[in-house]
């Protein structure tokens, strides 16, 4: 085989029928060129077919492959891929291409290749060679296709309960893995395949089908996979290459044919001892951890990025081979294994841990408890991040741990075991190839093991001495050999070595800035190689440390070698690490207290001034230097401009004797020190492998300076139409939100919460979403769900994000857990998580919450007083949103897309300065509110957060109206606005007392007047919650006659319904069904928890022993609410779905739980589906979008 031939684009498309003609010998096309189209934009590929509308880094379209008018077609440029959710076409670039225009494989690539202008590349080889090459590269690429419509086929189905509960895996981390199942069905996944054109010929050879042949008869075709969860096996680049699939339904102990509890896919498909299971979603993780965790199992690997432990791989299905050990050294230089800890593992762990350091890794060791294995480990015994992080702190170094301890039990049991365990240990450490560090270990082992140090001595190896010679004859370069021992001839570093010239690399370089960063400072450099090729590449600090990791590093760049050693690498170090610019990443986004800036996604904010960052993501700002004191103050590494020239501070007197006239030019304000800001999601370089998502979050808060903004009276104003009487109080406590940290501290440490509640519909979402389009790009994944599965550390991490923004916590719910209730009055009170650093020492951080939040959802705050409390609550309701202006919420929606408000938070933060009065100013708004409630409302004691909260905003909008802040309302109108809402906070905790009064007249009449068994019921149901069911209606009589005897105020009827369902007991109504012992007939009940009144000190007198109780759920949880379902189930479930709230993004399977609450057949999920696709494809009251998997779906509405 010759060198490749290259071809201009256009030419080649022009006869891409064949190469013969371009050339006189048959070609292949290169593997270069296939990767070339791969890479490209799947956006700019099929937008040359079909007219894309772009939503975010999402795009849609009519399906070109089926009629259709509502667009159902979408393309993911994340992603790579594009989805039909109507027709089922999907697939990549390529694929679209040979769909669309009838082509095989390598006709698509060249079309595409064409259409970009790429160079096509071939191979050139022998006729007989190429049509064989040829014919394999198709195959490859058929299987390739095959396996990823597999991977999807399987995440398509849903896994069985039983597995998906025992395992505890959640829906994000099964996702992330594509984890599917495959049924139990013989043929079921090669029918489908058949039917979207796979031939049986390419699923055999893809490993997914089996073929039986039979004599004198056709081929009968089955599949591999039956009654399995599919685990996709995909290589580095994140590639399905092969499946492994575990069985779900154990056969029974007599069975006569007991199928493997593991199949992977054929040999012939992939070879299992070259991958890692996990590497392609671990990669990242590995490089900012430092180190990669090493288990057995799939499942392990999958429950260790749940927790999350990202940087966990295991072999796939075999034993760890030699490519695996060099596949993770690319990555890595440090394996935390951690095995299953019975015999068989253990075992393992020694085989293994020894074949990585024959490779030159360090490793350690991380053992699960006696008889678990790791996802035992964390499913049983870990609960807690502590739990995690006292597990993690057992880590240890492998020949010093576990190897030496069972090599001193052995020596203990006789001289022929101790002389095994001594050969043993000597064995392993001869496996080191480094001779310091094989010496340290031997000292360490011979430290603590006497006998091994009689027994054993290291085997001896040859060195290399190094001598030098005279310098005569390299001139200009002389003094940088003397100073540093290298210099640069030829663009590339030499020395000196055994009188000979010696080439370190063949590349020089410069350092551009050091990164001062909480996590990995790291320089970034400009490299060029000698051939002339630049890259540029953030490099952390650790990468520097040795010669190994800098390699790494440099060998990602492409013809960059680096052949010296670590003393050719510290004399590089110390000549180009003096004097380089200090570069700090800010702490948070947005405010930033130290330097008094505001950090933007593309730029620094100082002063009213906008500073773009470059493209190294770096932000310079100049601040003036008046005096020598002023000087002498700085940090002798700072950089200076004097009188525009740049210097390095060292010293105020070495910078005096260097420039004469420093005092004048001071006096003068020609003296500027240079403080520089990396900001590493602002740069247009690939600077360092992280994914682009790291940085999702951070990028939201941009600053768009070529969109033309709006001022904050226009926007107040059609704030005000667009959202009326509650108007007032969002835009307060948006202004009170940029001020966060003034008013926290003058607060004693407090800032209130924001509550929106209402109906599903009501517009709440939409008001909180157009409070935080001011701080940048609002997406669904702005908000936090509290009841979607958010982890206490996910939510502290959201909220410590950006300093003085204001964040949307959606989906509140009175059944939360107890745990985030705590977590949302924390954020109240500024408390937050103090937890370590990877560091190696004691050095720890804190996760407090530095913004404001408004919090969002269909229930009152009443399951704690204390969470009411901090709440400012704002009701909405579809009579509300009826009443304001649609075409003022149009507008608005408009500017938030564009990023237009964004403006109003730069207009707004120029009034820091007189929000510095608010301490002085809040007590006397505080007094007059106070005084209100007593004179006017009649409330003698107004509780102290309450009064608080309407103080925050009152006193925040008076300061900025004295300022010059023009509003859309009288303060006035303000005023009456929280007075409002102190008093409804008020009567709702009066209400409290009112409903714990009722049940203790009620307790009083049980077993005189109210009979346990036919007036009430204490039930515990399948959810595990001990629940009273009171039927109020027949109470109310025997209630009133109580109360008269008791000398109490009684409530009417109505009064008594209302405070019970807002009380935080209160769990439903069930309208019919209930069952009572004492009564024939069922009836309905009001609902309680009463494991919660218990809790709060409000029990019943009963004859129910409470601890016996079983769970089982009363008839009437599914009878009070169930509704026949018609026949035809469509239109009920577009009727359905035109009630549901929009912009929240459902799992179909949760939607189908919701839909199915009160139907009677319950509907199967394929019938739901359908309904669902036609929901999409019809007219409707919102716009049904799938995710790319199909497994979600998101409702879209403009209003």
């Amino acid at each position: 085989m010759t060198a490749g031939i290259t071809t201009g684009g256009a030419s080649t498309r022009a006869s891409s029928a064949s190469p013969f003609s371009l050339l006189s010998h048959p070609m292949l096309l290169a593997e270069s060129t296939i990767d070339q189209v791969r890479q490209l934009d799947i956006v700019s590929i099929i937008a040359r077919y079909v007219t894309l509308k772009s939503r975010g880094h999402k795009h849609e379209a009519c399906c070109p492959f089926h009629n259709e008018k509502s667009p159902s077609f979408h393309v993911n440029a994340t992603k790579g891929i594009f989805k039909c959710f109507g027709c089922g076409a999907a697939g990549d670039g390529i694929g679209f291409v040979m769909k669309l225009k009838k082509l095989d494989f390598i006709e698509a690539v060249k079309e595409i290749a064409g259409d970009h202008s790429l160079a096509i590349e071939y191979q050139q080889m022998s006729p007989e060679a190429a049509a064989v090459a040829e014919a394999e590269q198709r195959d490859r690429e058929a299987v390739r296709i095959a396996l990823t419509y597999a991977a999807a086929y399987f995440a398509g189905t849903r896994l069985p309960d039983r597995w998906a509960e025992s395992r505890k895996l959640k829906q994000p981390v099964r996702d992330a893995f594509q984890l599917g199942y495959a049924e139990n069905r013989r043929d079921g996944f090669y029918q489908d395949a058949l039917r979207n054109g796979y031939s049986a010929e390419v699923l055999v050879k893809a490993g997914l089908v089996r073929e039986k042949k039979q004599e004198g008869a056709e081929s009968k075709f089955y599949d591999v996979f039956q009654d399995r969860v599919m685990f996709p096996i995909r290589d580095a680049r994140g590639r399905v290459v092969a499946f492994t699939g575990r069985l779900v339904t154990e056969p029974a102990p007599d069975a006569d044919y007991k199928p493997g509890k593991y199949v992977n896919s054929p040999d012939t498909v992939w070879v299992k001892g070259d991958h890692l299971y996990g590497l392609d979603r671990a990669a990242d993780a590995i490089r900012k951890a430092g180190f990669a965790y090493l288990v057995e199992g799939n499942v392990d690997v999958v429950q260790f990025h749940q927790f999350p432990l990202e940087q966990t791989v295991a072999p796939c299905g075999t034993a760890l081979t030699d490519n695996q050990v060099k596949l993770l050294k690319r990555h890595t230089e440090r394996v935390v294994y951690i095995p299953d800890n019975d015999p068989a593992g253990l075992k393992a762990m020694h085989r293994n841990c020894q074949l990585m350091l024959a490779a030159g890794l360090r490793v350690e060791t991380l053992l699960p408890e006696p008889g678990l294995d790791p996802d035992d480990m964390l499913k049983r015994k870990i609960q807690t991040p502590a739990d995690l992080e006292a597990w993690q702190r057992k880590t240890r170094d492998y020949i010093r741990g576990p190897l030496l301890e069972e090599c001193e039990k052995d020596a203990s049991l006789g001289g022929h075991d101790k002389a095994a365990a001594i050969g043993r240990m000597g064995e392993v450490l001869e496996l080191i190839d480094n001779d310091t560090l094989r010496q340290v270990y031997y000292g360490d082992v011979c430290e603590v093991w006497a006998d091994f140090k009689k027994g054993y001595k290291l085997v001896k190896r040859g060195q290399d001495g190094l001598d030098m010679r005279a310098l005569d004859a390299l001139g200009d370069s002389r003094k940088d050999y003397f100073d540093f021992k290298f210099f640069e001839r030829d663009g590339c570093f030499y020395t000196y070595k055994s009188k000979a010239e010696v080439r370190i690399c063949n590349f020089t370089f410069s350092i551009q800035y050091f990164v001062l960063s909480q996590n990995e400072p790291k320089y970034v450099c400009h490299f060029t190689n000698c051939f002339g090729a630049q890259r540029t590449m953030a490099i952390i600090t650790d990468d520097f440390v040795s010669v190994a990791t800098f390699k790494k590093c440099v060998g990602r760049l492409g013809n960059f070698i680096f052949e010296g050693n670590d003393d050719d690498l510290n004399n590089i170090k110390i000549k180009y690490f003096d004097g380089v610019a200090e570069a700090v990443q800010p702490r948070t986004m947005l405010y930033n207290p130290t330097g008094d800036f505001t950090t933007f996604a593309n730029g620094l904010l100082f002063q009213n001034q906008f500073f773009a960052a470059d493209r190294y993501g770096i932000v310079k700002l100049e601040r003036p230097v008046a005096t020598l004191e002023e000087l002498a103050d700085l940090r002798s590494e700072s950089h200076l401009d004097v009188d525009g020239k740049g210097h390095v501070l060292h010293s105020a007197e070495r910078l005096a004797a260097k420039v004469p006239a420093l005092e004048q030019l001071l006096e003068e304000g020609k003296v500027k020190h240079l403080a520089h800001y990396f900001l590493p999601f602002a740069s247009t370089l690939k600077l360092t492998d992280d994914d682009d998502d790291n940085f999702e979050n951070e990028r939201r808060f941009r600053l768009p300076v070529k969109v033309p903004g709006i001022s904050f009276e226009d926007w107040s104003a059609l704030m005000q139409r667009a959202y009326g009487a509650n108007n007032p109080i969002l835009v307060t406590f948006y202004l009170a939100s940029l001020f966060r940290d003034l008013i926290y501290k003058a607060n004693g440490n407090y800032f209130p919460l924001l509550h929106l509640y209402g109906l599903r519909g009501s517009g709440k979402s939409k008001a909180a979403e157009a409070l935080i389009s001011c701080f940048g790009q609002f997406s669904e994944e702005t908000a936090i769900r509290l009841a979607g599965g958010a982890t206490a550390t996910g939510i502290q991490r959201y909220m410590s994000t950006a300093r003085n923004s204001l964040m949307m916590l959606d989906e509140y719910k009175n059944y939360l857990p107890m745990p985030t209730i705590e977590l949302l009055k924390g954020i109240a009170n500024g408390t937050g998580k103090l937890m370590g650093r990877a560091t190696g020492g004691n050095e720890t951080k804190s996760l407090r919450p530095l913004s404001s939040a408004v919090v969002c959802g269909q229930d009152l705050p009443t399951r704690d007083p204390a969470l009411l409390s901090r709440s400012v609550v704002l009701e909405f309701s579809e009579e509300m949103k009826r009443q304001n202006d649609r075409e003022a919420y149009d507008q608005l929606r408009g500017l938030q897309e564009s990023g237009a408000t964004v403006h109003v938070t730069r207009e707004v933060l120029q009034y820091r300065t007189q929000m510095a009065a608010y301490r002085r100013r809040e007590p006397d708004v505080t007094r007059r509110i106070r005084e209100h409630c007593q004179t006017v409302l009649g409330i003698e004691d107004p509780e102290d957060r309450t009064v608080q909260n309407a103080s925050t905003l009152l006193t925040t909008a008076e300061i900025l109206s004295e300022a010059g802040l023009k509003f859309p309302f009288k303060l006035d109108v303000l005023f009456d606005k929280l007075m409002e809402r102190v008093q409804e906070v008020i009567q709702i905790q009066h209400t409290s007392d009112d409903v714990e009064q009722y049940f203790m007249v009620l307790s009083s009449m049980i077993g005189r007047d109210i009979i346990e068994g036919r007036h009430f019921k204490l039930w515990k149901e399948d959810d595990g919650i001990t629940k009273l069911f009171l039927r109020v209606r027949q109470v109310h009589p025997l209630y009133l006659q109580a109360a008269a005897r008791q000398g109490i105020e009684p409530l009417s009827a109505a009064t008594i319904r209302s405070y019970l369902t807002k009380s935080r007991f209160f769990l439903e109504d069930r309208t019919k069904g209930v069952r009572f012992a004492e009564e024939p007939n069922p009836t309905s009940a009001m609902v309680f928890n009463y494991d919660r009144m218990r809790d709060d000190g409000v029990e019943l007198s009963t004859a129910t022993n409470l601890a016996t109780l079983e769970a089982e759920d009363d008839p009437s949880r599914r009878a009070s609410n169930k509704q026949v379902a018609p026949a035809d189930a469509g239109p009920a479930v577009h009727a359905w779905l035109d009630e549901q709230a929009t912009d929240a993004t459902l799992a179909v399977s949760a939607a189908l739980r919701l839909y199915n609450q009160d139907k009677l057949p319950e509907l199967a999920e394929p019938t739901f589906r359908q309904h669902l696709l036609s929901y999409a494809e019809g007219k409707h009251n919102h716009e049904l979008e799938f995710s790319s998997d199909e497994q979600r779906f998101r409702l879209k509405m403009p209003f």
